[in-house]
């Protein structure tokens, strides 16, 4: 049996020139190296002897009966002044190398002049017998990927097999468009490649490409990817051989002027979203909320127990306009999560979405069924692969991936109320060690039976295998004085002064027993690891609405989200007082201590003006009077039916600056008058100003100049 390789070897030398021919030879001169018992043997890579030196990189290709493994000697000892290089080291094989048969060898020389010759030394066994060619790539420019190739005489051993070499990759470009990847290779043997597809450097996933063209010296394959394409391989087979090459990771989109940065996404009528996960799906350019759907028609008539069944999806371009698709995961009956489905966290790794969630069982064995569910955290995945599909097929595993049982310090009984609450996971790549993962979720600790806390666990890139790393000792109630803790997510921002990525744990937590509504609070860490459990490692939480100098924007929010997407940052939340989950974009200080503030959208759904002048029915929002000068501008207000608005002014910083109004508004026509003054009373400096109208189901904005 005949075992394929290919190998690259790369002289370490400064040339001046390119050889643009080579030559192949067994050191005795002789062209077939004949043997009967094991031998070491020299082969000898040269210029011709017209060349100045060897190229900078060739490819030494072989194949082999009875020999199963290059049998390559690495020569440590250089003899001084000598001109021809030698392998003095060799690289250990990447995972998709070794895939396919390809080692990577290092030449040194101790001549003075660059090396025009070039040497194996080679072990190779009794009985086994093969070929050797060297092929060399002349780019037609520096950037080309077309290219001259170069081969040199072919020599054999023990006279040789009558078998074709292994494809040779020089060269691989992409490019991705909308969610079409084409793969465009250059190298030889290619017209011999049966199968190719695209893999991650340390082979944890994969996928097919489809070949569409090819040739001995080029290939072109294409796939269906909706998402960026992080750096991966290309990967080609022909029988029993196969080569491998780099792809670069797509560039990241960065769109030419601002999208729109704030929206509100209404389900329905009577359906409140809940806990959601907030992503956005590169090529195919879809923002997508996948929240939990309850229905409080089904509340108010027979309690929460009856809904919170599947999951709701949504989907929108601009953040503005959202589409309903159809739900995902659903309750399964008999299974572990046969009651509920909760709080959604999706990562993408390579062409998969993961989306973890909170299954909740409720315990049907016993008799009486238990009332109190078991809350455990499974995973569904997702294939960007898949044509026209948009992440609306999930498949789930058969079982969960982590639960209370995995994690000693949190509590087990789950015959109490505080006994067993385990939910809310939110998984991220681990910034302090690359190809693992964190997961938050939220549980109750052996040491403080009444209250929740956030923990953390960890998975080695196996993302259905997590291990328990501790609680967030920032959470508990000594830090945190309130029982009730809820989902949980870290943000980073980069701080100039500190020279390092600053980490912001956002939660949804009851800020007092007066105030029985649950609001977002917010910790910054002191360090830079964002799963550091030690509470010192966290600064001291505040409300969200404090820290943005009690903006009325956030008095509602609950599960907060965060999305870096398309050179944007979007925080989001649901808002309990539209039923609704709101998108906001995010904004920085440019000045210590670098805070964040939520920007109004520079984007809207209407034109200019907000609203169509004169259609019955519509919302609209106008600059009814102003002029340079003047004391007050005032706005109309359009309403086609009684309902609860809120008007607030902006500065172009994003900074609220004052609420003008904020309640039930009758229909028709209502003037708001405002006297340049910000909400202390204090007179504002000319500029421009935004005025945005919220209500339930959307938003209007208008620019407001301010001439003193």
């Amino acid at each position: 049996m005949s075992r394929v390789h290919w190998f690259l070897a790369v002289a370490l030398l400064l040339v001046p020139g390119v050889s643009h021919a080579i030559q192949l030879r067994w050191s005795s001169g002789v062209t077939d190296l004949t043997f009967a018992a094991a031998t070491r043997c020299t082969l000898v890579v040269e210029a011709d002897s017209a060349e100045v030196a060897l190229p900078a990189e060739w490819r030494l290709l072989w194949v082999a009966a009875d020999c199963p493994r290059l049998p390559l000697v690495q020569d440590s000892v250089l003899a001084s002044g000598e001109s021809a290089a030698q392998v003095c080291g060799m690289d250990a094989p990447t995972p998709a190398e070794a895939a396919v048969n390809a080692i990577t060898a290092r030449f040194c020389s101790e001549g003075a002049s660059p090396a025009s010759a070039a040497r194996y030394i080679l072990d190779l066994p009794a009985g086994s017998r093969g070929k050797f060619q060297v092929v060399s790539f002349v780019p037609q420019a520096p950037d080309s990927s077309t290219c001259a190739v170069i081969r040199s005489p072919e020599v054999t051993f023990n006279g040789g097999l009558e078998v074709a070499y292994p494809p040779s990759l020089y060269r691989v470009v992409r490019s991705h468009d909308s969610a079409k990847l084409t793969v465009a290779a250059t190298g030889t043997g290619l017209a011999a490649v049966r199968s190719a597809g695209n893999a991650a450097p340390d082979t944890s996933w994969r996928f097919p490409l489809d070949i569409v063209a090819q040739s001995d010296s080029s290939l072109t394959a294409v796939g269906y990817l909706a998402t960026d394409l992080p750096a991966s391989v290309l990967e080609v087979a022909a029988g029993p051989g196969g080569a491998a090459a780099a792809l670069p990771a797509d560039p990241l989109f960065m769109p030419l002027a601002p999208i729109g940065s704030s929206g509100t996404m209404v389900p329905g009528d009577s359906i409140q979203p809940k806990d959601f996960a907030f992503i956005f799906q590169p090529q195919v350019n879809i923002f997508h909320l996948f929240y939990i759907w309850q229905d409080r028609r089904i509340v108010v008539r027979q309690g929460v127990d009856q809904t919170e069944k599947f999951l709701g999806h949504a989907w929108s371009t601009d953040l503005l306009h959202w589409t309903q698709m159809d739900s995902v995961l659903a309750v399964r009956p008999g299974e572990w999560d046969n009651f509920h489905v909760w709080a959604p966290s999706i990562i993408q790794k390579g062409p998969t979405y993961y989306l973890f969630y909170t299954g909740v069982t409720l315990d049907s064995t016993s008799a009486p069924p238990k009332k109190l569910p078991i809350q455990r955290t499974g995973v569904a995945t997702a294939d960007a692969t898949t044509p026209g599909d948009s992440l609306k097929t999930w498949t789930r595993g058969t079982s969960w991936i982590f639960s209370h049982d995995n994690v000693p310090w949190a509590v087990h009984d789950t015959t109490k109320v505080f006994g067993q609450q385990f939910r809310d996971p939110f998984v991220m790549a681990d910034p302090d060690s690359v190809g693992h993962y964190l997961m938050y979720y939220v549980t109750v600790p052996k040491y403080d039976t009444l209250s929740y806390v956030v923990g953390v666990a960890k998975s080695a890139g196996n993302l259905t295998q997590w291990r328990n790393h501790g609680p967030m000792h920032s959470t508990d109630r000594a830090a945190v004085p309130y029982s009730r803790i809820e989902p949980p997510h870290a943000v980073p921002h980069y701080d100039p002064d500190l020279n390092r990525l600053v980490w912001w744990l956002f939660f949804t937590t009851r800020p007092s027993a007066q105030l029985p509504d649950m609001d977002v609070h917010l910790e910054k860490d002191s360090t830079s690891v964002p799963s550091d459990t030690l509470a010192s490692a966290w600064r001291p939480e505040l409300p969200l609405f404090d820290y943005l100098g009690r903006d009325s924007t956030v008095s509602f929010w609950h599960a907060s989200e965060y999305l870096s997407a398309v050179g944007h940052e979007f925080m989001a939340a649901y808002d309990d007082s539209l039923w609704a989950i709101d998108v906001n974009e995010v904004g920085w200080s440019i000045y210590p201590p670098y805070d964040f503030y939520l920007t109004p959208p520079w984007q809207v759904s209407v034109e200019e003006g907000g609203g169509a002048r004169g259609r019955t029915g519509e919302i609209g929002l106008f600059l009814a009077s102003w002029r340079p000068g003047a004391q007050e501008v005032r706005l109309r207000l359009d309403l086609p039916s009684v309902m609860r608005v809120r008007l607030d002014l902006f500065d172009v910083l994003g900074r609220r600056v004052r609420t003008l109004l904020d309640r039930d508004t009758p229909a028709g026509q209502t003037m708001v008058a405002w006297d340049g003054r910000d909400r202390d009373g204090r007179a504002l400096g000319s500029g421009m100003y935004f005025a945005r109208l919220a209500y339930a189901g959307g938003r209007r904005v208008v620019r407001v100049p301010l001439v003193r």
